[in-house]
């Protein structure tokens, strides 16, 4: 039986595995990836930016500081105010760290400009338009947190994307992200994830792109890779990078390594869609899906760990807001 915790690992260390794979092609075309490493693409993660393999980029780098905002509010009950204030504070020192050499890993412009700023956004007065992925690639620790609180995972998942991201699609896409996660680390399959999450979100305004190539990406038929013609876009905006992540992840829902590779050989923003598919893929099989010569060798490890640990034995006690 696959526990809760082995769940949460799984998403984790997944969604690092992820990341660390598509860091060296995440500004390669598929042609470009193809030409470099092969007729199937990159298999293994490869040195970046002059980083050696297995190094994470920020995307990881955010997520852990995301998780580690939420340990920090759980010491408030996991009030709205708490997790913004504990989430917004991490969020500041990881843009701190980026001050120095060998921590900045390409770091997305809409998160470093929002973290510069003296206070956070919020849904009513929101810092900007952005729909980057920013928002999406560290949205999982939410999920792990409010595992079977599908409605709550939404709410904190928006409310943690809109401290440097305020554009809808951006901001639902992290919240649909939580949601599926949510669902997975209790045991669901992927489509009875997805159904959850699109059944919450799909009275919001304005979210019809997302809505649309999501489902589009819960009914395409496999194919070797994802190309334009797949029309999932190239993931760097949430609702890209979230349908293609699904896409990867619906594709080979019992393959890890199939689901990671398939999502970071693309035209686009390969390690927050690898990232994104491992996240998914590890929560619905758990750590045992992810070969250990992976997980063992990945950057900050223990961080990742202790992340997934703490907040898969925490029962929300705010799992029944309404957040507002």
């Amino acid at each position: 039986m696959t526990t809760r915790i082995d769940r949460a690992l799984g998403s984790d260390f997944g969604a690092a595995g992820g990341d660390s794979l598509g860091a060296a092609v995440e500004f390669m075309s598929l042609s470009q990836i193809r030409q470099a490493y092969g007729r199937d693409g990159i298999q293994e993660p490869d040195a970046f930016y002059g980083f050696p393999a297995f190094c994470i980029t920020d995307d990881t780098q955010q997520a852990i500081a995301l998780g580690e905002g939420l340990i920090t509010a759980i010491g408030d009950g996991l009030s709205v105010d708490g997790i913004r204030r504990g989430v917004w504070s991490s969020l500041k020192r990881w843009h701190q760290s980026q001050g120095i050499p060998n921590q900045r890993r390409a770091p997305g412009s809409t998160s470093m400009s929002s973290l510069s700023r003296d206070l956070p956004g919020s849904i009513e007065t929101p810092l900007n338009r952005s729909d980057s992925c920013g928002s999406v690639m560290r949205a999982h620790p939410v999920g792990i947190l409010y595992a079977g609180h599908p409605e709550a995972a939404y709410e904190v998942g928006i409310e943690t994307a809109v401290l440097t991201h305020g554009g809808i699609l951006g901001r639902s896409a992290a919240g649909m992200l939580a949601v599926i996660v949510s669902e997975l680390c209790v045991g669901k399959d992927l489509r009875q994830s997805y159904a959850t999450a699109e059944r919450i979100v799909r009275n919001e305004i304005g979210i019809d792109p997302l809505l649309a190539l999501t489902r589009r990406a819960m009914e395409l038929e496999p194919a070797p890779a994802v190309t334009a013609e797949s029309g999932l876009g190239q993931g760097w905006e949430g609702h890209d990078a979230l349908a293609i992540g699904l896409y990867a992840a619906r594709c080979h829902e019992r393959e890890y390594l199939a689901a990671v590779r398939l999502a970071a050989n693309h035209d686009g923003d390969s390690d927050s869609t690898a990232s994104i598919a491992g996240a998914l893929i590890g929560a619905r099989l758990g750590l045992a899906s992810i070969p250990r010569s992976w997980y063992q060798r990945l950057e900050r490890r223990a961080d990742i760990a202790r992340v997934a640990n703490v907040l898969s034995v925490v029962e929300p006690v705010s799992a029944k807001l309404p957040v507002q």
